[in-house]
């Protein structure tokens, strides 16, 4: 209710009350998000995770892609509202700024600033500090919070064979007349394992159908079914299965031998030595179940399993100390699926016991091997074509981490609370926009600033930075001196403070330099071709070990999304630089024609305007907003945390700490921290093309001719003391205050034989001052002198005689008056420039040496005939 109330307020309240119902519109959504995925059947802890989408790759990937976008679309506009209330709440207050002033201090007005923070009321930092650490959980885990896999598969049923073992024209005896059972290349009931031959299944499962591998019915449900699958030429049956590679498109094979007969006859391949009686038992059991004078189409049956390392160099390289099938496909290592893609020459002849049975111990009596009698001339395979059964569907799955959300509803509910907050209870005495500033320094006056008309960015730099000169008492009651206009061309270069552009590009910088470190120590792990892979997650991730232990979820995610928080920071240096750039527009525009102040919430019956922007028009702010979703967006494709299930992917070195049921995937499911060298090279080239663009646009004039400063507090202040001529002109407008107990006349009177000499200025109440050089004098024994000393004109003694000079009972009371015409001046139109100074205030100057006029600048209406400062006069 009371949020909607502000609803019908002016300027940023409004603005703000928008932004806190937007939040609170992503909280509510969050929330029943959050409430779904823990208490829908079957419910899931907050732990845990909940498989949101279970189906379509290609659906799956479309709906991640379409989260992850609104995820970085929320994040981003919830940056920008913290961006917001930060501004807001780090606008200081006058009384905030005249404790500044009396430290010889500049706040900045209109822009995002921490140099304001020490002088902010306790109030104020506190707010501050809550949205700032309630950002950092959503840019580190929101990204996360909506996960996807992929299903690389990586177990596949290899079968060599003649035709009439498809057709069913000849029998076929399992393991095949190899004798080999999977896992081996030797007809021996020895477990011996070969690597390349697939995992190994012990021979008697061949022949028994309750064994738990089952080959027996796999091969038989293969000879049933395989005449219906996908006919693959020799050039596509070796791309596909002598490269390491997940099984997507299809799965089980048929490798179909060119041969005369219909198969092999055993007692043709293998004369087993009959005067072994060691072999007794073995014969015995081969005639039991592969009969030695029947044909026999089936060479071989193995089950295949392929694995790659996710985070090794050769990453075309399946593992091979699991059950891969490289030597029973003629791989001459049998040890390792290189990328052999495609087929060298136009046949393709499989040396099938090449690796193992034609070593010489192998094929003669040797103490360790029986006698087989292996007749070589069936060693080579000559490959016909292949049938190749299509692959399942696989399932990818979309899942929501349920801790994630919650830490995120808890920061979105925070910021909720804290920007209703700020809208309800911040002190309308704030001064959010420059029009805030200028009316509150001409309604009233900083004495501390009289007479420093002139007073640029520059002055306020040497006073903030360098060594003063101590001025002697004859020098401090010569009064304030005028000086000398010079007339550059403006160029937001210039009037861009020098520590500003240094903390601008010091953030800048800092950002690309982690980009291309980063970029150099990948590509020299990885290889150049590396950034060439694919643009985010794909089938072909590179993962990356960086952690010194088995890493936790959450560190997981840190990792992999702290990033986004450097991110961050460089797009408040890019927002708070641009805000800068058009802060001192708005500026300098007060120089070029007579125009209302644009205020937080103008004055009734004045020509005061508002808007809902703080500074950033939206020309700005909105394009910088896309392109702070863009960046994240690319960085979120260049680090990420991903998983994929299947069991293809594997790590040589790498273990986590949780377990994959966790969030609701398979227990082979493979996760790590990946990098995509494409899109780390593209976040590069990006960030390094917008680091340009300040440059460029800073090239652009400044229009007007005005001091330059518009954000600082003090060039505010000093140019804010209207003349006199002003104050008679807007009585004329508005007539006199109701509380005053002189008319007119009687006040012009006063003000006519006032000693402006008795007014405080800057370089009488703070001694040590020199505006024109720099000095030998320490600003901090200087700034503690000024604040130990009464401010001159405010002791008893003067105010008694300013009381005789002036028709008023009490100093208040003209003080009141004086108060009352100047925000009067703040109602109407006004104009930055030249006017005529008044006589008395010029008798209080030191002008030795000047032989020009010299005029006073400032702010005034219409009636003052406000001129644009003439090169080489002097003004005051």
């Amino acid at each position: 209710m009371f949020i909607l109330d502000a609803l019908a307020t002016h300027g940023w309240r409004r603005t703000g009350a928008v932004n806190v119902l937007i939040i609170f519109s992503c909280w509510i959504l969050l929330f029943v998000c959050l409430l779904v995925n823990v208490f829908l059947s079957p419910s899931r802890s907050v732990s845990e995770g909940r498989i949101v989408f279970d189906g379509d790759c290609g659906q799956a990937n479309r709906l991640g892609l379409l989260l992850h976008l609104m995820i970085n679309i929320f994040s981003t506009g919830l940056l920008a509202s913290s961006n917001f209330f930060m501004q807001v709440l780090s606008a200081p207050s006058r009384g905030e700024i005249d404790r500044a002033h009396r430290s010889l201090l500049a706040l900045e007005i209109g822009v995002p600033s921490i140099k304001n923070f020490i002088f902010l009321s306790p109030f104020k930092k506190a707010v501050w500090i809550g949205l700032f650490l309630s950002s950092v959980p959503i840019h580190l885990l929101f990204n996360s919070a909506v996960y996807e896999t992929n299903f690389d598969g990586s177990n596949w049923n290899l079968t060599i064979a003649t035709e009439a073992f498809v057709t069913g024209e000849a029998q076929y005896f399992g393991p095949g007349a190899s004798l080999a059972n999977s896992g081996s290349a030797l007809p021996s009931f020895a477990e011996q394992y070969f690597s390349g031959y697939g995992n190994y299944i012990p021979l008697s499962d061949y022949w028994d159908d309750s064994s738990p591998g089952a080959i027996n019915r796999s091969i038989t449900s293969t000879a049933s079914d395989a005449e219906s699958w996908t006919n693959l030429t020799i050039e596509e049956c070796y791309s596909e299965y002598r490269f390491c590679q997940p099984k997507k498109r299809y799965r089980d094979v048929v490798v179909v031998v060119a041969s005369e007969d219909p198969g092999w006859k055993r007692a043709d391949m293998f004369a087993f030595n009959e005067t072994n009686t060691e072999l007794t038992d073995m014969w015995n059991t081969w005639d039991a179940n592969i009969p030695p004078n029947t044909t026999n189409s089936l060479w071989f049956s193995a089950q295949c399993i392929n694995s790659r390392y996710a985070d090794s160099v050769n990453s075309d390289q399946c593992d091979a100390n699991v059950g891969q099938c490289a030597g029973a496909l003629g791989d001459p290592d049998a040890t390792a699926w290189t990328n052999t893609s495609s087929l060298p020459g136009s046949s393709w002849a499989i040396p099938f016991n090449d690796a193992w049975m034609r070593l010489s111990t192998i094929y003669g009596p040797d103490v360790n091997f029986p006698e087989y009698g292996y007749n070589e001339s069936f060693n080579n395979l000559n490959v016909a074509y292949c049938l190749a059964e299509p692959a399942p569907v696989y399932k990818c799955k979309v899942g929501v981490s349920n801790a994630l959300l919650l830490v995120v509803v808890l920061c979105t509910l925070t910021k909720v609370a804290l920007g209703t907050l700020v809208v309800l209870k911040l002190p309308d005495s704030s001064l959010v926009t420059l029009g805030d500033a200028l009316e509150s320094f001409i309604s009233r006056p900083d004495p501390r600033t009289a007479g420093l008309g002139t007073f640029n960015n520059v002055d306020g730099h040497r006073i903030e930075r360098e060594k003063r000169q101590v001025w002697d008492v004859d020098g401090l009651l010569k009064g304030p001196r005028p000086r000398k206009w010079h007339f550059n061309s403006r160029r937001f270069k210039t009037v861009i403070t020098k520590e500003v552009w240094l903390r601008t590009y010091s953030i800048l910088s800092a950002g690309v330099a982690l980009l291309a470190v980063a970029l150099a120590i990948f590509t020299s792990a990885y290889g150049g071709d590396s950034l060439t892979g694919s643009f985010g997650s794909s089938d072909n991730n590179i993962s990356v070990d960086i952690f010194l232990s088995p890493p936790s979820y959450t560190v997981m995610l840190l990792a992999a999304n702290s990033p986004q928080i450097i991110l961050s920071f460089c797009y408040f240096s890019f927002n708070a630089f641009f805000t800068r750039t058009q802060n001192e527009s708005e500026w300098s525009s007060y120089s070029l024609v007579y125009k209302p102040l644009r205020v937080s919430v103008p004055a009734k019956g004045s020509s005061q305007t508002s808007t809902y922007r703080l500074q950033l028009p939206y020309r700005y702010s909105l394009p910088l907003l896309g392109m702070s979703i863009m960046l994240h967006w690319i960085l979120s494709n260049a680090i990420f945390f991903y998983v994929v299930e299947g069991g293809f992917w594997t790590s040589s070195t790498q273990t986590i700490d949780f377990s994959p049921s966790d969030l609701g995937v398979s227990e082979d499911a493979y996760m790590a921290l990946g990098v995509s060298g494409k899109a780390l090279l593209t976040m590069l080239i990006v960030s390094t093309v917008l680091c340009f663009l300040p440059i460029i646009f800073s090239h652009r004039k400044v229009p007007g001719s005005i001091v330059s400063g518009g954000s600082s507090s003090l060039v505010l202040s000093s140019a804010c003391h209207t003349s006199v001529m002003a104050r008679d002109g807007i009585i004329k407008d508005f007539g006199s205050p109701p509380n005053a107990k002189a008319d007119r006349a009687r006040k012009t009177e006063a003000q006519e034989t006032h000693n402006y000499q008795d007014q405080p200025t800057f370089g009488l109440s703070l001694p040590g001052i020199n505006m024109s050089r720099p000095s030998s004098y320490d600003r901090l024994s200087v700034q503690e002198e000024a604040a130990a000393e009464p401010v001159m004109g405010r002791d008893s003694q003067e105010r008694d005689e300013k009381k005789q000079l002036l028709s008023f009972e009490t100093l208040e009371e003209q003080e009141e008056y004086e108060a009352f015409l100047l925000r009067k001046v703040t109602f109407g139109k006004v104009k930055w420039g030249a006017m005529a100074i008044d006589p008395d205030l010029f008798k209080s100057l030191n002008v030795d040496g000047i032989d020009g006029p010299v005029k006073h600048l400032g702010f005034g209406s219409e009636e003052d005939h406000v001129e644009t400062p003439q090169e080489g006069h002097f003004y005051i």
